[in-house]
């Protein structure tokens, strides 16, 4: 636990964010910014999961909404 924390603890120019629906995570992206001088202005997704949503899901999101 303690080694997946870490990677997802924020650092100079790297974040990670998480998704969730309810009390569930379901999605989870990190953003890193470039190291070169002259590209230090820009940033990327270095990854990114999201899970698949169970069709029963599907069907109660849309009935909610």
């Amino acid at each position: 636990m303690e080694q997946i924390q870490s990677k997802l603890t924020p650092e100079s120019g790297k974040f990670t964010l998480g998704a969730f629906q309810g009390d569930e995570l379901v999605g989870i992206v990190t953003f890193a910014r470039e190291t070169h001088p002259k590209t230090k202005h820009r940033s990327g997704v270095y990854g990114m999961y999201v899970s698949r949503v169970a069709p029963d899901k599907k069907a109660r999101h849309r009935q909610n909404v």
